[in-house]
């Protein structure tokens, strides 16, 4: 059995994966032992009296708090903002917290770009496809997290630029949006015709550091509407 734990405080005290079976586990740490995740905390580090409510001296557990006295003050400047998209709900100073929303509904107007295209074309750069439309349609979620390097945080922001420079081309004539064939996988990028209108090589390796980290996707780009409306299982 496969478990994914968005936030692991939820089980603390109660049960265990071990204890209920679970094979593999999926823990998102930055949610359960780092920073606070909205609102409801302690995450910031451990467990100790505060001024929680109800007071702690009167209850177990703690009660509902925001934040612990101690913690790394190096994980909570993750995120600021990206520049090169429109960034939902910034604060007064232009910041962002560790979740935030870029708008795409501009590029459907300028350039028939919806979020899917964008989730689909990350994974040609080596990316999971991003959340789309969490909250607000037109939108993808973006939640870098602490575990990750810097290294590959400055990838992923260098993914996001090369794609915005890609939809430019669309947005100038010089690309079809109809002839957007992303994610390319090897089946597709080995036949013997080729009708896009970039190359086969931009198609497979757009930045140069996939030449020795290379993820290659397995499919096309499916229905996914049809393939929800039209669900299936096979032994």
């Amino acid at each position: 059995m496969l478990e994914l734990l968005e936030n692991m405080n939820a089980q603390f005290g109660l049960t265990s994966p071990w204890w209920i079976g679970v094979d593999v586990c999926h823990l998102n740490l930055h949610k359960t032992f780092c920073i606070p995740h909205g609102g409801g905390g302690p995450e910031m580090g451990p467990l100790v009296a505060t001024r929680g409510i109800p007071a702690p001296e009167q209850s177990k557990p703690l009660g509902t708090v925001s934040a612990a006295p101690w913690g790394s003050t190096l994980i909570l400047p993750i995120s600021y903002t990206y520049s090169h998209y429109l960034i939902l709900f910034r604060g007064v100073s232009g910041t962002v917290a560790h979740e935030f929303i870029v708008d795409l509904r501009p590029l459907k107007t300028s350039a028939g770009i919806e979020p899917e295209d964008v989730a689909k074309r990350l994974i040609d750069y080596r990316f999971y496809g991003l959340t789309m439309s969490c909250s607000i349609p037109g939108t993808l979620m973006l939640e870098p997290t602490e575990s990750e390097s810097k290294a590959e945080l400055d990838r992923f922001c260098d993914a996001l630029i090369s794609i915005r420079q890609e939809i430019a081309e669309i947005e100038k004539g010089t690309v079809d949006i109809n002839n957007n064939g992303a994610p390319h996988p090897p089946q597709l990028l080995m036949a013997d015709k080729w009708t896009k209108p970039y190359s086969r090589e931009y198609a497979a390796y757009p930045a140069p550091w996939l030449r020795t980290a290379k993820f290659w996707p397995t499919t096309c780009r499916v229905d996914n509407v049809y393939g929800d409306r039209n669900p299936s299982a096979t032994a």
